[in-house]
């Protein structure tokens, strides 16, 4: 209620006002009591029944949270008040891709596309569900049809270049990478093909190079340039022997930076993180669990299922319980189609911290079978797009 009696307006702007700080003191890597914004937002709907804004911003809190019985009710509630509002079906369609329900997920974006066929956005979610579910054909066509309705967006074909990177098809790649640049040369989105581009087909030196370049220029988080620059900096530093001089690097450009005990911004964060492979290496093991309980909040609150379960076998084989990061990687990870994974996923468990986890026959055998699978996938979409006139 203090919260709320903060902010002034009517119910819509105070919505996007109670969105805007709390991410913006996320951002700013505050401390925030995500149930007290939720309380809030349910107050904000309770309101203002028959406003719909609130009522999506909550479902997208919702969703993310796992709270499915209050996310399905609310799903009800905006449909009745808005039933062909083609982008808040698209909104409830994401819910549900969210919540793993893929029927359901596929079932409102077809509905928002017959509605507004024109709109490209969904084809990109279905894209998604397709990579979740193991569809990799689907998740090409359902690409090209978002290049197709909007070409002049280079962030589609931009993902398109990076899953066909990660699947080793380079040439293949380069014919949307070549697309993207043509339109933003400089944007996040060509760097991070440039950074994927070069891990895969090119070598660790210049790898290492472009991956500092970008965090020195703090590309942005929205195409995950960020996060695959922060990653490959220390992985590729270890391979090099180098992540000594990876953290030097890092507490140069950012200082402040190793006090893992002083609240950082969001992109630090995520730095952070990536940074603990370096760290394992170089401190005593009392040093380091320190360090890690220091990211409790992050691991715990600010990251929705402790940042899902690539992460969390992370943290569990930092931590040293090797046996909890198995199950987790063989009830969670490779349970799933291997292009669900198709990102850095191999490359981790090249790192030392995962030696020991990498090191189980179980974990031999399904990265062999992830790997058998992402080739049949790469020669099928090789086959397609050798017969496909790119427009």
């Amino acid at each position: 209620e203090q919260v709320l009696a903060a902010i002034p307006g009517d119910v819509r702007a105070r919505t996007w006002m109670l969105v805007y700080r709390t991410v913006s003191a996320n951002l700013a890597g505050e401390e925030v009591d995500f149930e007290v914004v939720k309380d809030s937002m349910r107050n904000l709907t309770v309101e203002a029944p028959s406003e719909v804004e609130p009522k999506k911003l909550l479902l997208q809190v919702l969703s993310q949270g796992g709270e499915t019985d209050e996310a399905l009710a609310l799903m009800q509630e905006i449909l009745v008040l808005d039933p062909l509002n083609s982008g808040m079906i698209r909104e409830i369609g994401q819910a549900y891709m969210r919540m793993e329900d893929w029927p359901n997920a596929r079932k409102m974006l077809n509905r928002s596309l017959e509605i507004d066929p024109a709109q490209p956005y969904p084809y990109q979610i279905l894209a998604f569900i397709d990579q979740a579910t193991g569809d990799t054909m689907g998740f090409v066509r359902n690409y090209l049809r978002a290049i197709e309705l909007d070409p002049q967006d280079y962030g589609y074909a931009a993902r398109l270049a990076n899953f066909l990177y990660y699947l080793g098809l380079d040439q293949e790649g380069d014919n949307f990478r070549d697309r993207s640049i043509a339109i933003a040369p400089t944007s996040s989105h060509a760097r991070r093909m440039e950074l994927v581009r070069e891990v895969r087909f090119g070598t660790p030196e210049n790898s290492l190079a472009v991956a500092r370049q970008m965090l020195e220029d703090r590309v942005d988080m929205h195409s995950s340039a960020w996060e695959e620059a922060a990653f490959e900096l220390f992985a590729i530093s270890e391979k090099l022997k180098e992540s000594r001089s990876a953290l030097e690097f890092v507490e140069k450009t950012f200082p402040g930076f190793s006090d893992y005990a002083q609240p950082v911004s969001i992109e630090l964060t995520v730095l952070r993180l990536s940074a603990l492979s370096a760290f394992f290496q170089l401190e005593s093991s009392e040093e380091f669990q320190q360090r890690l309980d220091q990211l409790d909040y992050v691991l715990n609150e600010l990251l929705i299922n402790g940042g899902g379960p690539v992460l969390r076998a992370r943290v569990l084989a930092l931590r040293g319980d090797t046996q909890a990061a198995i199950d987790v990687a063989l009830t969670e990870i490779f349970d799933k189609p291997a292009i669900s994974h198709v990102g850095n996923l191999d490359r981790l468990f090249e790192l030392g911290f995962m030696a020991d986890v990498a090191a189980d026959p179980r974990i031999r055998e399904a990265l062999k079978v992830s790997g058998e699978e992402k080739a049949k996938a790469a020669e099928e979409v090789r086959s397609y797009l050798a017969n496909v006139e790119l427009m």
